[in-house]
């Protein structure tokens, strides 16, 4: 008997081919998509981390004046204390004399003739006397390597003609800055990363950036010095400096 078979004509046929490859290909994707891993969702954290240690070092302002009756005569005047003021800081600075800044300078002619108003409402000038001068100034920054010294400097710089002291700080080290940045930056992740846990539900979470947004520096007290507070050898420095960082990081959580 023969046999009998069944012709599905061409178009069955070409239909048959796009239906393997489709189902080829699901296959295939699905076993990718088993064995990749899972991006849930993600997590966005807003932290701050601290850390604190004694200033080391020390800031001075200092104000210098020269005057004489030309303006010669005031600079070198000026200058007499400045070089007077290195004698006196050269024992303290550990070889830095760089730790000596300027940060202004000027030189003007000035009067003692001061304005009256009394009696009101008519004004004025008093001139002691006629002779006008001139007047050479400059503000200079002191860093003192240790803080230790400050009482035994500023003793010292107080016998200086024509120089006064302005104010008085702690002041960290560049080290100490490096080392309070990175502890301070660790703890911020430290504390971004509990929280990022306290969300996660027992999930596993995953830094994918950080973002560091600003830091400040916080100092221990200062203020101005006056000559009775300097005889009286106080200690000026109390409490630690603080060194801040606030970051944004972002998890994945898995």
């Amino acid at each position: 008997m023969a046999k009998t078979e069944l012709d599905v004509g061409p178009s069955a046929r070409f239909l048959v081919f796009p239906i393997l490859i489709a189902l080829a290909l699901a296959f295939i994707g699905y076993a990718i998509l088993q064995g990749a891993p899972q991006h849930f969702s993600l997590i966005s954290i807003s932290a701050s981390g601290s850390a604190s240690a004694v200033p080391t070092q020390a800031s001075i302002y200092l104000y210098l004046n020269g005057t004489g009756s030309t303006a010669a005569i005031a600079q070198s005047n000026l200058s007499s204390a400045s070089t007077a003021l290195n004698t006196t800081l050269s024992p303290f600075l550990e070889g830095n004399e760089s730790n000596i800044q300027t940060q202004s300078y000027s030189l003007y002619p000035a009067s003692n003739c001061t304005p009256a108003y009394y009696p009101y409402p008519t004004t004025t000038t008093i001139c002691p006397s006629s002779n006008k001068f001139y007047v050479a100034t400059e503000t200079i920054l002191v860093t003192l390597p240790s803080v230790s010294s400050v009482d035994s400097a500023l003793s010292r710089i107080s016998r200086i003609k024509g120089i006064s002291i302005g104010s008085v700080s702690a002041k960290l080290s560049a080290q100490q800055q490096s080392g309070l940045q990175q502890q301070a930056l660790s703890t911020a992740i430290t504390n971004a990363t509990n929280q990022a846990d306290a969300l996660a539900n027992g999930r596993q979470v995953v830094v994918q950036n950080i973002t560091v947004q600003n830091g400040y520096i916080f100092y221990p007290n200062a203020g101005v010095f006056s000559g009775a507070s300097i005889a009286a050898n106080q200690t000026f420095f109390t409490g630690q400096a603080t060194v801040t960082k606030n970051i944004y990081v972002v998890f994945s959580m898995h």
